[in-house]
């Protein structure tokens, strides 16, 4: 950041062309600024609960500096000249459509899941379905011969759940092949943001109900959902007393989440699904349900989950499932930690054996819960 700020451009110096050969934000230091700060606050956030990291100090550091962070509709993103078919959108090459015109292998091999158009379709959320102006929704999705069915992990891809029956990428994903390349979106980091000020991080400007729900309407922006203000806001009313949706919402029955921070990441899960879904896995291992919550609502008899549990305060089936496959026992548990490339352990030795033993169900630093 200090690099960028104090760059002098001149028409005879080496960064001449950088308006040309930034292919971010054009050499607008303004939103490199920011852009660095809501890394900062990321990484705040997912460390939350580690208290040798003084918060507030490192807030005012961010303050001092002065940018801020990314706001309303400053989603960083990068495009060094997508073109049609020879230099396409990675994103759009890898799971839509390859340079050869063909329909790419891993839009045919990844489907929609059950658990989650099911859940969005609960919410009548117009990301997926909306009922309010039929025949605009499907964002998210691309409906299958079955409509907008998804699958359930670990079912076998019979003639019910072939490719061709279920929905896949939808076009609020996809977009385009000359589309630039989310590297963080605007509606990700107004959800840092009320988070923080949740927490009491962050102590000024809007209120963390206003950051969250300017974040909803971020996400209905960025995947093209018509009116995408107005039917965020139709969005909420639908959903009202509801807390995965509505900020002030109370539980809806004894020991259950209220708003706040269940409303802050069930809406993160929501915006993040299929753009950002290592955001939402952090956030599911950072945060555990007590937190939230004294019981698992489906089950009475259950304790809270050290996971954060997705759905079940809102009166959904808590989720999502790991697999319906009978190998998979009902004790396994979904990984916590990627596992260091061999390169780290050939070019890093000395600090990868500092860790000692690492597996994926050895917790990261920041996991304390």
């Amino acid at each position: 950041m200090t690099l960028i700020k104090n760059a002098v451009v001149s028409s005879t110096n080496p960064n001449k062309a950088i308006a040309t050969d930034d292919i971010m934000f054009h050499a607008d230091k303004t939103k490199w600024m920011k852009f660095g700060n809501t890394l900062k606050l990321r990484l705040l956030i997912h460390a939350y609960a580690v208290g040798g990291i003084n918060k507030t100090a490192e807030m005012a550091i961010i303050n001092a500096e002065g940018s801020g962070f990314l706001g309303a509709g400053e989603d960083a993103m990068v495009n060094p000249g997508y073109t049609g078919n020879d230099k396409p959108n990675p994103f759009w090459n890898a799971y839509k459509t390859g340079t050869d015109g063909t329909t790419s292998a891993n839009d045919v091999y990844y489907k929609a899941n059950e658990w989650g158009i099911g859940y969005y379709k609960g919410d009548g959320d117009p990301r997926v379905t909306n009922v309010a102006v039929p025949g605009t929704g499907n964002r998210l999705y691309t409906p299958g011969n079955q409509g907008l069915k998804g699958v359930a992990y670990g079912l076998p891809p019979d003639a019910v759940n072939a490719a061709a029956e279920l929905a896949g990428y939808g076009p609020g994903v996809y977009k385009s092949a000359t589309a630039p390349q989310a590297i963080l979106t605007a509606a990700e980091s107004l959800f840092l943001q009320a988070e923080a000020r949740e927490r009491g991080w962050i102590t000024s400007g809007p209120s963390a109900q206003a950051l969250c729900e300017a974040g909803m309407d971020d996400s209905f922006r960025y995947l093209g959902v018509p009116n995408s203000a107005s039917s965020a806001a139709d969005y909420r009313t639908f959903n009202a007393t509801y807390p995965d949706v509505d900020y002030t919402a109370g539980p809806i029955a004894a020991g259950g989440p209220s708003g706040g921070i269940f409303t802050i990441l069930s809406q993160k899960w929501f915006a993040l699904n299929a753009t950002n879904t290592l955001e939402v896995w952090t956030d599911w291992r950072r945060v555990p349900y007590s937190e939230v919550a004294t019981k698992v609502l489906t089950n009475n008899t259950a304790a809270p989950s050290d996971k954060f549990v997705y759905g079940d305060g809102a009166g959904y089936t808590p989720g999502p499932a790991r697999s319906v496959s009978p190998q998979i026992q009902p004790g396994d548990n979904i990984p916590v930690r990627y596992l260091y490339p061999q390169t780290e352990y050939n070019y890093n030795t000395a600090n990868v054996a500092a860790e000692g033993t690492i597996t994926r169900y050895s917790r990261i630093f920041w996991d304390l819960n």
